[in-house]
């Protein structure tokens, strides 16, 4: 294998964004403490009964915000119904779409009070767009992967030549996975998610997987050096200084 070959990061891009973001609130231009609707007007998704909630930036980044994902639901769960994609398939429908989509599903919680991994992330990637003025792709070029140098890093392949073959498990040994749209199982008694390979090498459909990028994993454990002492979790971002969370 070549040192500069590519790699799928799918959720492993979830600091990446989280570092935009918080690149942002370093510049004043946000806030942790704002309410998401700030920005996104029409994100409201109510609670199980059809109770208002309101989600915070920091709620996003924490992963406590009452959202899941559609694969860790079973089938025909109200993701699915609702047709919200996990991004990582050929949904053929916008970041603002899926969000729409996502809106109408009730939340599995108030806002704040449990952590469950989500589909947060792609939230706050609407956020960062609306905050800069720029598409998602644009903005964290400008604020984490251009400055670090992370030139391999993106939502398509910059060398389809060096993208590595992806496997899945299987009975006995890793199955291939091909460049159609394919069901892999997660975790026992869920949907499992639907992955499409081809989303890496066609520009046309970025906006269509906006969480599923490459890059080199040297190059990226450089970015994590960068990103100096505290800690991360989640896939997402907590920032603590001197043992207390920063709450800027």
């Amino acid at each position: 294998m070549a040192e500069n070959a590519l790699f799928r990061l799918a959720s492993v891009t979830k600091p990446i964004v989280s570092a935009a973001a918080l690149a942002l609130v370093s510049q004043g231009k946000l806030s942790l403490h704002d309410p998401v609707t700030r920005w996104l007007p029409a994100f409201k998704p109510k609670l199980t009964h059809g109770q208002d909630a309101q989600i915070t930036i920091r709620q996003l980044m924490t992963h406590t915000a009452g959202l899941t994902y559609r694969f860790f639901q079973e089938d025909q769960g109200t993701y699915e119904r609702a047709g919200v994609s996990d991004g990582m398939d050929l949904s053929g429908i916008s970041l603002e779409e899926n969000l729409q989509r996502l809106a109408s599903v009730p939340l599995l919680y108030v806002p704040g009070n449990m952590w469950r991994y989500s589909i947060a992330t792609d939230v706050l990637g609407a956020v960062i767009e609306k905050v800069t003025g720029m598409s998602l792709r644009e903005a964290v070029q400008l604020l984490v992967t251009h400055p670090l140098r992370m030139t391999d890093t993106d939502f398509v392949a910059v060398d389809s030549n060096r993208l590595t073959a992806a496997y899945a498990d299987g009975s006995e040994e890793p199955r291939l996975l091909h460049n159609e749209l394919e069901q892999v199982p997660f975790i026992e008694g869920t949907a499992g998610f639907r992955l499409a390979l081809t989303v890496q090498i066609n520009l046309r459909l970025i906006h269509q997987a906006e969480r599923v990028w490459l890059g080199v994993p040297e190059i990226f454990s450089l970015y994590l050096r960068h990103c100096g002492k505290g800690s991360a979790y989640s896939y997402g971002s907590c920032c603590h200084r001197d043992g207390h969370e920063s709450n800027r």
